[in-house]
Formats: C-alpha cells, structure tokens, sequence
C-alpha cells in the first residue's frame, strides 16, 4: 500500500474528520437531483462536459460511501466496500453498479467470492508498489541502469482500462485515496480507449490526507506517471495506442489534471 502519515491521528479520530468534511456537502436523502439547486453536488457535477450521469449518483452518496468521487457517466470510486453488508451491496448493484475492481493487495477471497455470488464482475489489481515502483512482477531494476517496464505491467493497464471503458464500475483500496489515486492518474494519462459514453478524458479529483497539501498529491503520482511513461519501449506505448506524438498530448493532460484539481471550487468544496 503506498502508506502515508496521518499526522499522527488515530483511525478515529481521521474517520471523525472524515466525516465533518463529509457532512459540508451532505443533503437530505429525501431530495431529488432536480431538487438540489445551486447545491455542492451540483457544483461536481458541472465539471463534467456531459452531465448525463448514468448511475444515480446521488443514491450512492446518501449511502454515506466513504470517499465516494465521480470519475465519468457510470465510474465511481471509493473507499472498500468489504466491510458493507450484503444488502447494501445489493442497493450498489441496483443502482446501476456492476464490476468491482480492488486495488488492494490485502483483498481476500472471501470477499471476492461474496462479491461474484451477489452478481458482481470482480476484478483484482494490486496497485500497493505501482505507486512507488517497486513491484518485481512489472517493473525491471538493475543497478545504475534505467528501470525497465515488463509486459504483464502493460496487459494489466490494459485489462484495467478495459473494465473502466465498459462503465458501470466502483473502483477502489482501503480508503480510495493513495492507490485509487495512482489508478485514476494512470487511467486519465494512459487510457485512449473510448468509454461507453465516450467520456473517459475527464481528469479526475485526486484526494488527500488530512493535514496532507493537494499540490503534494498531484505532483507524487504525477511524477509516477512520468517515470511509467519513460520507461515505455515504442512496442510498450504502441500496445497502449500511445502515439509517437503522445508526448504532447500527455502535457496537456497533465496540464488540465492540474488546473482541475486547483480550481477554486475544488479547493472550496472538497
């Protein structure tokens, strides 16, 4: 997992911060989208060019979902919904909730077994030492020479896109923040599949710790991504439909994943 202080708090303590912050953006479970006006929510919705929501996101977030982010139309990610009860699963999965995708490499079978009986597609993607580039299964190191990618790295981003395009997905780890993290950048930056809608370029909110600065966050799995796409062979980026011009296009996103992250609104709602 890729660990971070938390200034010394104690699970308690951070699930209490948690949920005040929570609290500054929680509506009525009563009330309808239509109904929600100038609210917070909607404020998050209007970052997305295509506001045609297809999971109702709303019914999500008055599940009290923890870290809950809209990344398109019918992608969401969060916190681990294995310690949810089945029935909620089966709320999750009403609401329009089909593939589970877990970054975690603690996940157990157990849980994957209770997800597939509740009719989920379950996908699991240890993304614990892809934030820090330490995992031998992907990534080549030898001494005083540059780190090399391996192919199985490639096919996983490849299967993983693959699941997000299809839509309907909550994608998360233990908090949805770190190595949910990482997998959103890399999706936004390296993903040129099309989407169900056509709308995977949105560039994601990137959470942070308490006590942790946002421009700390993007400019970590920013930098991660850098070195990712360096150390790409040409067959590398060609399996991933990078361009040779990619470069260009790949400043741009950082560029907007900056902006979007910066934006006052963000800074003020979230």
């Amino acid at each position: 997992m890729c660990s971070l202080k938390i200034n010394n708090l104690s699970q308690i303590k951070y699930d209490k911060k948690v949920q005040q912050k929570n609290n500054q953006i929680a509506f009525r479970a009563t009330e309808k989208p239509k109904e929600l006006g100038q609210s917070m929510l909607e404020n998050y919705l209007i970052f997305f060019k295509n506001q045609n929501v297809i999971l109702d996101f709303v019914a999500l977030h008055n599940m009290n979902l923890k870290n809950l982010r809209l990344i398109n139309e019918n992608v969401v990610s969060g916190a681990t919904l294995e310690r949810r009860s089945d029935l909620d699963l089966n709320k999750i999965k009403k609401i329009g909730i089909r593939k589970i995708i877990d970054l975690r490499s603690e996940a157990t079978t157990a849980y994957a077994e209770r997800c597939r009986n509740l009719g989920f597609y379950y996908y699991n993607s240890p993304f614990d030492d892809v934030c820090k580039l330490k995992s031998p299964k992907y990534f080549a190191r030898e001494k005083n020479k540059p780190m090399k990618i391996k192919d199985n790295f490639i096919d996983e981003l490849k299967r993983l896109f693959e699941i997000i395009n299809s839509g309907d997905v909550y994608l998360g780890c233990e908090y949805g923040i770190d190595r949910t993290n990482m997998a959103l950048v890399l999706n936004y930056l390296f993903n040129r599949g099309d989407s169900k809608l056509g709308n995977t370029n949105n560039p994601p909110l990137l959470l942070k710790w308490p006590g942790e600065k946002r421009k700390e966050v993007f400019n970590r799995n920013v930098k991660t991504a850098k070195k990712i796409y360096k150390a790409l062979s040409e067959s590398q980026k060609r399996a991933l439909n990078l361009e040779s011009t990619y470069e260009a296009c790949l400043k741009d996103r950082i560029a907007k994943l900056f902006k979007h992250n910066n934006r006052t609104l963000v800074g003020r709602y979230f």
